[in-house]
């Protein structure tokens, strides 16, 4: 998610469309995508999940999830969270759910991290993916992040509250850095056996994605998983985000792309895309409204050979 630029959205109306443009000045909730409020019900096991793994009472919970995201905050009802990056994720509050757990993979991939395998959540945003699986027994010294800063990540321990049990190891770097620029991410070269990417390549024009896909698939081991969630159009285009260029998939551009960084890296994958996904985040088709017509959301799923 952190993968973009750390501008922030604001909002500008032209007639016949809205255009959201990138600006260096106030994170204004005065957008169509900020919530004022923790949408409820939550869905049960999310519920669940932030009773027993967080440790708190039922009537307990939307008041901590609040209280965590407004801690820092002078100005703004939202808190930390979006004075820090001003997301769409964080405005519609779909950081509280965890996607991978919805996806049609999640039972092999937590068995896999069980087992010892090595998992790398990219753009972690709170490490939420991490504390599901977590949550569910796997061991945090399999577990790894990936984020341009450690700004969400500790915010994710006053959520989760669990800095003295989680394990996990976040790494700060630019998936998008030349080979000159080495982290701590080389370490894991060929080592990886699940990826997970969730709301990232939507964020890149298609030469960046592709440029990302290239070196996460230098991380992974033969019979890995690279899995996540994205936003994309049917049919496919480019668009702006400001002056950020982006591109948005469908399902055969996403296979185009994928067979484009195959060829580059020698790979082969087996690729498997489900188009209109939008209920892993708890959201219908019309909270994307305000993003335009032909918006969808897609799952993807594929495993090396």
């Amino acid at each position: 998610m952190s993968g973009s630029s750390d501008n922030v959205f604001s909002s500008t109306a032209t007639p016949g469309q809205n255009q959201y443009l990138v600006s260096g000045e106030v994170q204004s909730t005065q957008v169509p995508w900020y919530r004022p409020s923790i949408p409820q019900p939550l869905q049960p096991h999310i519920q669940h999940f932030f009773e027993s793994y967080v440790g708190l009472a039922p009537e307990e919970v939307i008041p901590h999830i609040e209280t965590v995201l407004s801690k820092f905050s002078h100005v703004l009802k939202r808190a930390a969270a979006w004075l820090l990056h001003p997301y769409p994720c964080i405005g519609m509050c779909t950081f509280i759910h965890t996607p991978l757990y919805g996806h049609a993979m999640y039972s092999e991939i937590l068995s896999r991290v069980k087992r010892g395998g090595i998992f790398l959540d990219v753009g972690t945003c709170f490490g939420q993916e991490l504390r599901r699986l977590a949550a569910d027994g796997a061991p945090g010294r399999n577990m790894y992040a990936i984020d341009l800063s450690s700004d969400f990540w500790e915010l994710g321990y006053g959520l989760f509250r669990d800095r003295e049990r989680l394990g996990a190891k976040l790494i700060i770097a630019n998936i998008l850095a030349t080979n000159g620029d080495r982290s701590d991410l080389d370490a894991l070269e060929a080592k990886v056996e699940v990826i997970h990417a969730g709301s990232f390549f939507h964020l890149f024009d298609w030469g960046d994605q592709a440029k990302a896909l290239g070196r996460l698939v230098g991380l992974t081991r033969p019979g890995a998983l690279v899995v996540g969630h994205q936003t994309g159009r049917k049919p496919a285009k480019r668009t702006l985000v400001g002056d950020e260029p982006r591109f948005y998939h469908d399902e055969d551009s996403f296979h185009k792309m994928w067979r484009e960084v195959s060829d580059a890296t020698g790979t082969a994958w087996a690729l498997e895309v489900v188009e209109g996904e939008h209920d892993i985040l708890g959201l219908k088709q019309d909270d994307f409204s305000w993003m335009g017509p032909y918006i969808q959301k897609f799952t993807e799923a594929l495993l090396r050979l």
